[in-house]
């Protein structure tokens, strides 16, 4: 096997040729003599994307988007479209199937890895410990996915709502929380994460130790927290926003008590929503918009609407489980 030209083509489907090398690509095609180097260059590609799967395996959705970007990469048009096509009919369902078979087999019958899904209801909070003993405290209306076994050297974990999380040290192997459009990368430490599908906000709090926020498909960290920094994310704006928090407000929600600081009226409904079931209407749309730090002990929801409504300088009315704002 010629392993400067299986490079080459590893290059070209990432998307990483210069003009020259397109050219070169070119004349591999027309050549007919590669197969070999293609078809291990198809197959270390799809191995590098497998890796990045967050499931560990192959679905149905997966496996037609790598079948389409190999029908893509294979579009080159040499000068001789002919005896392109008289090649690619001759290796193209063995490349293609063959490596989805490969992939498919590897991946969906015999990957070990298995995933643990656990949700919440509205008003449920659940205590969960993983396979390296950190614990996490999942709020209501929320999903968390890990591997029954962290293998690899990451941990990782997928969040969709809020959780609070106490990761166990191990420099060796780094704990990521992919969220929403964040990676938030740690060793060991302690911190909050409200990444709720409807809120407008993504939140990262660091309650002790250190956290690096990672944009999505960013290498680099895009901030460092400490104890007490808050970094929220604004999805529609795609601006970021830092603060200082108590720490014990940070621990708030666990204890059941009710803490909001400098969100947004929408995202503290939506909360108050998922806890009691209810549903808030705003009469002017606008209101939900305006930032207010709300805080409140008991749980008693017509004390928890009354302090709600003063802070948002709106007035309310219950109807049933429908609560009215104007």
């Amino acid at each position: 096997m010629d392993i400067k030209i299986k490079n080459l083509l590893l290059k070209y489907l990432n998307d990483e040729c210069t003009d020259e090398e397109i050219e070169e690509i070119r004349h591999i095609f027309l050549d007919g003599k590669y197969q070999e180097e293609w078809k291990q260059a198809l197959e270390e590609d799809a191995v590098h994307q497998m890796d990045q799967k967050p499931l560990g395996r192959m679905d149905k959705e997966n496996v037609d988007s790598l079948y389409q970007k190999i029908l893509i990469k294979t579009q080159v048009k040499p000068k001789s479209r002919l005896i392109y096509a008289y090649w690619w009919k001759a290796v193209a369902a063995v490349l293609v199937m063959g490596v989805m078979g490969y992939f498919i087999f590897n991946n969906v019958f015999y990957n070990p890895q298995t995933m643990v899904e656990v949700s919440t209801l509205t008003g449920e909070r659940i205590k969960i410990m993983l396979p390296d003993s950190s614990t996490i405290w999942l709020n209501d209306e929320s999903k968390l996915s890990y591997s029954e076994k962290f293998e690899g050297d990451t941990r990782d974990v997928y969040l969709e709502g809020k959780a609070f999380f106490e990761v166990k040290e191990n420099k060796e192997k780094p704990f990521l929380v992919h969220s929403g459009t964040l990676v938030i990368k740690v060793l060991g430490t302690s911190f909050d994460i409200k990444a709720y599908k409807d809120d407008k906000d993504i939140a990262v709090t660091v309650a002790t130790g250190k956290v690096s926020v990672i944009r999505d498909k960013v290498a680099l960290p895009y901030r460092t927290l400490l104890a007490g920094d808050q970094l929220a994310y604004d999805k529609e704006a795609k601006e970021f926003m830092e603060q200082k928090i108590e720490v014990d407000d940070i621990l708030a929600w666990k204890e059941g008590r009710l803490i909001f600081v400098d969100e947004t009226v929408g995202d503290i409904a939506r909360s108050l929503e998922r806890r009691y079931d209810i549903k808030f209407v705003f009469v002017n749309p606008a209101d939900k918009n305006q930032r207010v730090t709300f805080k409140q002990k008991g749980s008693n929801l017509k004390d928890v609407l009354q302090i709600f409504s003063l802070v948002a300088g709106l007035e309310y009315q219950e109807v049933g489980n429908r609560i009215e704002m104007k």
